[in-house]
């Protein structure tokens, strides 16, 4: 029951972390129009680490691939096109 207890702890420290960092990086780091009506920048982000992740870490590449792929709304039928 103790183990359990500090696991939880430990996660909850370490979300609550995790938060704090992200929002440091999107007020302190990101320029203001990072996240601007377009989205341009976030976009170029997101195809740079993509490549770099293709590149250097092949099978974790694929696999988000494939989960991309599965990924659908059901309710729309949507599919999501974020990591092809």
């Amino acid at each position: 029951m103790y183990f359990q207890l500090q696991k939880v702890t430990v996660t909850v420290y370490l979300m609550h972390f995790l938060l704090q960092v992200m929002i440091f990086l999107v007020d302190r780091v990101l320029p203001e129009s990072y996240f601007a009506n377009n989205l341009r920048a976030l976009s170029v982000d997101m195809a740079v680490f993509r490549d770099l992740l293709r590149s250097n870490l092949p099978q974790l590449s694929k696999h988000l691939g494939q989960l991309q792929s599965a990924a659908c709304d059901l309710t729309t039928g949507t599919t999501f096109l974020i990591w092809k």
